[in-house]
C-alpha cells in the first residue's frame, strides 16, 4: 500500500536544485543513525512536513534505516536496520558517509528532461 508517493518526488526536486541539495546534505550530516528517529518518521510526519527538503531528509532516512523499498512506502514497518553487515560495514558507517555522495547525485540530476509525451502528437515537451 503506498501511502506517501510524494517522497520521491520530493527527492529528485531537492536533487535537481543545488541551494536545496546542499540543504539536504547539511541535514543528513546532522541526522543521527538511531532507531529512535527511524521510528518517529510517521507517514502523518510526511503528509504534515511543509519543507520539501525535509520531506526529502525524512524520505532518503527512512529508505536507508530501514529493509528494503517497502521501509518507505509499506503500510506496516520492515524494522530498523541496525546490525546487517555489508560489504564489511555497518548501516551506521554507511550512513555517516552518505552525504559525502550527494554531490554526485545533483551532478547525475543536472541537467535532466522529464518528458510529457502525447499518445496522438509527435511534439515533445520538456516539463
Amino acid at each position: 500500500m503506498v501511502r506517501y508517493p510524494g517522497g520521491k518526488t520530493d527527492v529528485f526536486r531537492v536533487l535537481r536544485d543545488p541551494a536545496m541539495a546542499s540543504d539536504l546534505r547539511r541535514r543528513i550530516e546532522l541526522t543521527p543513525f538511531a532507531r529512535r528517529d527511524f521510528e518517529a518518521i510517521s507517514y502523518d510526519a510526511l503528509d504534515k512536513e511543509p519543507s520539501v527538503v525535509e520531506r526529502a531528509r525524512l524520505t532518503i532516512y527512512r529508505s536507508f534505516a530501514g529493509f528494503g523499498s517497502a521501509a518507505v512506502y509499506s503500510a506496516h514497518s520492515t524494522g530498523f536496520r541496525s546490525s546487517c553487515a555489508r560489504s564489511g560495514t555497518i548501516p551506521a558507517h554507511d550512513w555517516a558517509g552518505y552525504p559525502d555522495h550527494i554531490p554526485a547525485f545533483v551532478d547525475r540530476m543536472n541537467p535532466q528532461c522529464a518528458q510529457r509525451l502525447s499518445a496522438t502528437d509527435d511534439e515533445v515537451s520538456c516539463i
